[in-house]
């Protein structure tokens, strides 16, 4: 897998826009973000990565001339968007945050029941948000032939192993796919 993992650099007008300065100028939130970035909490850190890393997914989708846009995920009564691609795939990005110690990509059961997800990306980083690493990918049907397991917190979660994730370029190359030749792809 290591051979596959593709690192991006993080653009400065994607970490504001993930941490919601979106209306300040880039040069004053990159000074108001260094000040800041000393203060989050774990959890705090693991969403604003979360969104950087999903916005980052879609502009690498985008420059790979598959269309890419954020929305509301389908069946949700929270604010929880995920990129949809041109022709109604929906990808749902997930952060690893303490990349290698984790070795899989998480969805908990719940979650997975209410959202129609077809694609999940891992991600992490490394750099204190210099850039985001994208893992790999799963199907959706990955997921659900794996036995919902506990990890030490008392959440059921659909899983897989990061070591049995596909390289994103090949999620690249399948979406630039038109409709049955993508489904026999995703077949094999």
């Amino acid at each position: 897998m290591a051979e596959s993992i593709l690192k991006v650099t993080v653009l400065p007008e994607e970490l504001a826009v993930a941490m919601g300065y979106a209306q300040a100028s880039v040069k004053h939130t990159i000074k108001k973000l260094e000040f800041q970035r000393s203060r989050f909490s774990d959890r705090e850190r693991n969403i604003i990565v979360g969104r950087v890393a999903r916005t980052v997914v879609a502009r690498v989708l985008r420059d790979a001339d598959v269309s890419a846009r954020f929305e509301e995920a389908p069946a949700t009564k929270a604010k929880n968007y995920c990129i949809v691609t041109g022709d109604g795939q929906f990808i749902q990005t997930r952060f690893i945050g303490d990349y290698p110690k984790h070795k899989n990509l998480l969805e908990d059961t719940g979650s997975f029941a209410r959202r129609q997800h077809d694609f999940y990306v891992a991600t992490t980083s490394q750099d204190n948000l210099q850039s985001i690493e994208i893992l790999g990918y799963a199907m959706r049907r990955e997921l659900e032939e794996r036995q919902p397991r506990s990890f030490g917190q008392g959440v059921l979660n659909r899983y897989v192993p990061l070591s049995r994730l596909h390289p994103f370029a090949e999620l690249v190359q399948v979406l630039r796919l038109e409709g049955a030749a993508r489904q026999t792809v995703l077949q094999t």
